[in-house]
């Protein structure tokens, strides 16, 4: 039996209880956020909206509630995405361990589903395969220690379409100049590496709104009297009470916000080590609030990273205040 919701107000907890009742999480999950409805006071109903989906199978529909509202169920994320290999739903199997940042310990699962997919020519093979690659890349320079021998392969960013081999560079550390403390070390203009970084940023370096949200940063920076530099990849560097600090400046939108936040991650970790700064806090700055809570626990719990974003006018966010 299905409830009719269309008679139920917009945002409130009667419209989301009859949403769970129809097994409509991602639904309910809306309706929460629209009337600031915390999920503890839906437990129950939760609880069994998503045994009723996990009887079904419909382990990508809790997975997907997962990622917008941080994990709320009894089954954990590795867990749901084990079942997934279990019953050979593997274009859900990469599309939510692609979202939740999991390779390493999907290694092999996640190869032989995308081995699935060549084999059957799907076209979106090729762009898993690159999507995994740049996860690998993420992983290995997360955990690389910074020694000024060390560098990391690293492989070249292509559209996901493009028919084109990607080209592997070989990503190594630029040792600052202790002259310069408060500025990053330039860069040489052959290393293909950085003419690649380059050419992907100038997009983002040429939005409006990119560029009225880093104006607002610098501005606030010197307002607390900490210096402020830049670099040809580097929106944003200073050197804070706690050491130095790399900012790196998104400008997103309900529909780009997750891929904003992996190239975000993916850009920091990059220049911490090709800057030879293992001791540097890594900054996300946002042109507005993320849209969902999932995302600024990742970020700040799991990943250490600083979140602020603009709001009115001004930095708002979690860790706005480390800079004052």
């Amino acid at each position: 039996m299905r409830y009719d919701t269309t008679q139920l107000p917009l945002g409130s907890i009667d419209r989301a209880k009859a949403q769970l009742a129809n097994l409509d999480l991602l639904k309910a999950l809306k309706s929460c956020r629209n009337g600031n409805i915390p999920l503890e006071a839906m437990k129950p109903e939760l609880d069994t909206c998503v045994e009723h989906l996990y009887d079904r199978k419909a382990y990508g529909v809790i997975l997907s509630g997962y990622y917008v509202a941080g994990t709320f169920g009894t089954y954990t994320v590795d867990h749901l995405l084990q079942r997934m290999y279990e019953v050979r739903d593997y274009p859900s199997l990469l599309k939510q361990a692609y979202r939740f940042d999991i390779y390493s310990a999907l290694r092999v699962k996640v190869e032989e589903a995308i081995a699935w997919h060549f084999q059957r020519g799907l076209p979106d093979a090729e762009a898993w395969r690159r999507k995994f690659a740049k996860l690998a890349e993420q992983e290995l320079l997360r955990h690389t220690p910074f020694e000024p021998q060390s560098s990391v392969q690293v492989q070249e960013e292509m559209p996901e379409k493009s028919r084109a081999v990607p080209k592997l560079f070989e990503l190594k550390p630029i040792v600052t100049k202790p002259s310069r403390p408060h500025s990053p070390a330039p860069e040489p203009t052959d290393d293909p590496y950085i003419i690649s970084q380059t050419a992907r940023v100038k997009l983002e370096q040429a939005n409006a709104s990119h560029k009225h949200t880093l104006t607002i940063l610098k501005e606030f920076l010197h307002q607390q009297n900490l210096p402020v530099s830049e670099s040809k990849l580097i929106d944003a560097y200073s050197i804070l009470s706690d050491g130095p600090a790399i900012f790196e400046v998104k400008s997103v939108t309900e529909t780009n916000e997750r891929e904003q936040i992996r190239h975000a991650l993916s850009q920091l970790y990059e220049y911490r080590f090709l800057y030879t700064l293992p001791e540097a806090t890594l900054w996300i700055v946002f042109s507005q609030a993320p849209s969902s809570q999932w995302y600024i626990d990742y970020l700040t719990k799991d990943r250490g990273v600083h979140i602020i974003w603009l709001e009115h006018g001004q930095l708002q966010g979690p860790s706005i205040r480390f800079l004052r």
